[in-house]
């Protein structure tokens, strides 16, 4: 399962301009999310300028590509479409519960983290449990063993800016409160099948 989890690097260029993106707070989204954070702002009309960049790291990932190939879709050019695109500007004690996105594939893409894993840990009130991961992102699906469960966790602080993640849509999972000062920037979104009706209209 962790195969349809791609890791990519953010270039400067493309972070840039997303980080220009982001002080557009004009549309509020938190109608539409799952989280427990009180700014996310729809990015929606900026689809045009980050689509292609976001669709080129599903074909250089042998793992989504495989994944898409067992959908029969893995097409040139690729049949999908960034449909959803929004920010979320987290504070401390904020979180997202468990959920699942629309669409076939999603990502998360990390702008600015306050604070370092390790400083982190020593601050929460967890520091005392054997699952201290504050601002951990965790992604949750049934193992091979019946009634069990398996969770991959990444432990994201500063070290993941201008980094991101694609994965399927479906997968569950949830991001922990963190406890530091400071606000933690990340850019999320959906990708759907194209309709074929939509090029001809």
């Amino acid at each position: 399962m962790n195969n349809i989890i791609h890791y990519f690097e953010i270039p400067d260029n493309i972070y840039n301009d997303l980080m220009e993106c982001i002080n557009d707070k004009s549309t509020e989204w938190n109608s539409e999310l799952a989280g427990n954070i009180k700014e996310e702002y729809s990015l929606h009309k900026y689809i045009p300028k980050f689509e292609n960049f976001l669709l080129s790291q599903i074909k250089d990932s042998p793992y989504l590509s495989k994944y898409l190939n067992d959908y029969h879709i893995l097409t040139n050019p690729l049949p999908l479409r960034l449909i959803n695109f929004w920010v979320n500007f987290q504070k401390k004690h904020e979180f997202n519960p468990l959920h699942k996105h629309t669409g076939l594939l999603s990502f998360v893409l990390f702008m600015k983290i306050p604070y370092l894993m390790e400083e982190e840990k020593k601050i929460g009130p967890g520091v005392l449990s054997n699952t201290n991961i504050p601002g951990c992102l965790s992604f949750v699906y049934p193992s091979s063993e019946i009634g069990g469960i398996e969770i991959i966790k990444l432990e994201v602080d500063k070290k993941w800016e201008k980094k991101g993640v694609i994965f399927r849509a479906d997968l569950n999972h949830i991001v922990n409160p963190f406890y530091s000062d400071g606000t933690r920037i990340t850019i999320s979104g959906n990708m759907l099948l194209e309709n074929p009706k939509s090029k001809e209209e």
